[in-house]
């Protein structure tokens, strides 16, 4: 539908519009109103498909752009974010963040469909360029279509092997493009994947230079370098620019030789973000389960501080409950603990201790089905699209290391990584079940000592039914087990108190020390001096995972915009005002 027609029902229908932009497949028109509300509405019943405010996003839009196919609408806002929005279901796909993101408002966008890259290498012209280019990069590169073959049978076994993964995605072959106000070109391949950001003010000469200050602009004027429009050859060749009073011509040809490798790192790239969200949501989910799971048991430990405060006892409670279990000797304080504190609720203790026993067995079982159906899976993808993307650098290390910059190195670094991630998942699972044995014992001890320094004929029933339930820990497995993990609480504690200032020194260490606890933690955890060969918790293996994606992306964004390069014969000056025909595609 041309643009006079749908200025013309936006006149009938009274709407005042800040951009305007029509679906270049169905009868659809997309307008920012004044207020920065986007509607879409048809063309002919001016039906109202969507409608968005500036609240649902948390940011004013600005300008926007439709996708080729007509099937979502990418909207940039005004502290240069962008959403993307399916037109069917009117929901905002997941952002893929990068750092190499907008940090002012976005003026431009163009989404462009790269439908001819293959009719343009036919060329004679290009088949010339591309035997010097295949010569310098290795005799396979005479053989585009084994590598086109040898990469469609990469994804058939992606989507054999890949949870989710659907081939249809990998037919997505568009680039979105996003300009700021301080000359930022961003370019989104399939309209989510931020590859690469080109510096616009690094293609100026100092005769621009020049032009500009005798135009009012100065060099660190930001302003003078404001994108306009920006628009990308169908066949991915050039890069048309337009700054004030400049337009400028970008040398594309460097990615364009490339470009299923480009796409091909772009799909791996969603995939992979898409996993490491799922990661690191999983994560999360765990330390709040976790917890859940021991807050009322650190909750009634936490009790025993004021106690050991009152009687200025130097050793933590931990050191005297396995005095206790050894030789039968109950330190002052916790025999007020367990007598005179625990009586005055003795007829709901015996509860609270189930209760406790409870939640924590049930976060060890919550925890274990995260790790078995959610963090191993996702770890296994992840490993399978890293180890797939080490095999392509392998096999191309020219094109993939010095216009990418993405490393066997580094890879194999990502490997390794994913790799200890795995092997910490099973430790942790072998702690959840350590945890659960341990705490068993330990509840069960607990009872007893509620049962001897409870005096009152009130607790007769039921406690004494949990005290006959207790006798498990009088063997000598449980009593050994026992002794064991009240050995590493004192020394775990003994560690904590060290790290306590001098008015909180009778703070309790509520955790006793278990290795659920520890993996769950992120940073150093509270490790007894004689354990220094401890590994490192599952957290932060997930957050190194994902700080070495992200350098790796940091590398590719910043090698592949070096590539980039001006074509000469495309910079020119223009005037004051310029029409949109002038920077049509030829």
């Amino acid at each position: 539908m041309p643009a006079k027609h749908a200025f013309v029902a936006l006149q009938d229908r009274f709407v005042s519009s800040l951009v305007i932009a029509c679906c270049p497949t169905m009868d659809l028109v997309a307008v920012l109103t004044l207020d920065h509300h986007l509607l879409v509405h048809r063309t002919t019943s001016w039906q109202k498909l969507l409608h968005v405010k500036p609240s649902d996003v948390g940011l004013e839009m600005v300008t926007l752009a439709w996708k080729p196919d007509g099937l979502q609408l990418a909207v940039g806002c005004d502290e240069g974010d962008v959403a993307i929005f399916e037109i069917e279901s009117g929901e905002i796909i997941p952002e893929r963040r990068s750092n190499l993101r907008h940090e002012i408002c976005i003026t431009a966008m163009h989404w462009a469909q790269l439908s001819e890259v293959g009719a343009s290498v036919c060329t004679s012209n290009n088949k010339r360029r591309r035997h010097k280019r295949y010569g310098a990069l290795g005799e396979h590169w005479n053989a585009p279509g084994l590598i086109s073959q040898s990469k469609l049978q990469f994804q058939h076994r992606s989507s054999r092997f890949l949870r989710g993964f659907k081939e249809e995605g990998l037919v997505d072959d568009s680039v979105l493009l996003t300009g700021d106000e301080r000359g930022f070109i961003a370019l989104w391949w399939m309209g989510r994947v931020l590859l690469t950001r080109i510096d616009v003010s690094k293609h100026f000469t100092e005769e621009e230079f020049e032009t500009m200050e005798s135009m009012g602009y100065e060099r660190g004027d930001t302003s003078g370098f404001r994108i306009e429009r920006a628009d990308l050859a169908p066949d991915f060749s050039l890069l048309f620019v337009l700054v004030v009073h400049r337009l400028l011509t970008l040398d594309m040809t460097t990615v364009q030789y490339i470009h299923e490798d480009v796409t091909l790192v772009a799909n791996t790239i969603d995939r992979a973000h898409e996993i490491l969200d799922r990661i690191a949501t999983t994560g999360r989910q765990m330390t709040t389960e976790w917890k859940n799971a021991t807050r009322i048991f650190e909750l009634k430990m936490g009790l025993i501080g004021s106690l050991y405060e009152k009687y200025a006892c130097e050793d933590p409670p931990q050191v005297d409950m396995l005095s206790v279990v050894v030789t039968g000797i109950t330190a002052p304080a916790l025999a007020q603990y367990f007598a005179q504190d625990i009586e005055e609720m003795v007829r709901s203790f015996s509860m609270s201790v189930h209760r406790m026993q409870k939640a924590l067995f049930s976060g060890c079982d919550t925890l274990r089905a995260l790790v078995d159906e959610k963090l191993k899976p996702d770890l296994v993808s992840f490993l399978f699209l890293v180890s797939e993307l080490r095999g392509h650098v392998k096999w191309n290390p020219q094109t993939y290391s010095k216009t990418m910059g993405i490393t066997v190195a580094v890879l194999d670094e990502l490997v390794k990584t994913t790799q200890d991630t795995l092997v910490a998942m099973e430790t942790l699972t072998l702690a959840l079940h350590e945890t659960r044995q341990d705490f068993s014992l330990f509840f069960q001890w607990i009872l007893e000592r509620i049962r001897i320094h409870s005096n009152s004929s009130r607790s007769g029933g039921a406690i004494g039914r949990d005290a006959g339930d207790a006798k498990g820990t009088k063997s000598l497995l449980n009593l050994r087990r026992l002794c064991d993990f009240l050995q590493h609480a004192a020394e775990v504690a003994k560690q904590f108190k060290k790290q306590q200032p001098g008015h909180n020194i009778y703070r309790v260490e509520t955790t006793f020390g278990n290795p659920v606890s520890h993996q769950l933690t992120m940073g150093p955890g509270l490790l007894n001096e004689s354990s220094k060969n401890q590994s490192e918790g599952c957290l932060d293996l997930i957050k190194s995972l994902q700080e070495r994606w992200t350098a790796i992306l940091d590398a590719v964004g910043g090698t592949l915009a070096q590539s980039i390069g001006r074509k000469e014969s495309g910079c020119f000056t223009v005037g004051d005002s310029v029409e949109e025909r002038l920077i049509g595609m030829p």
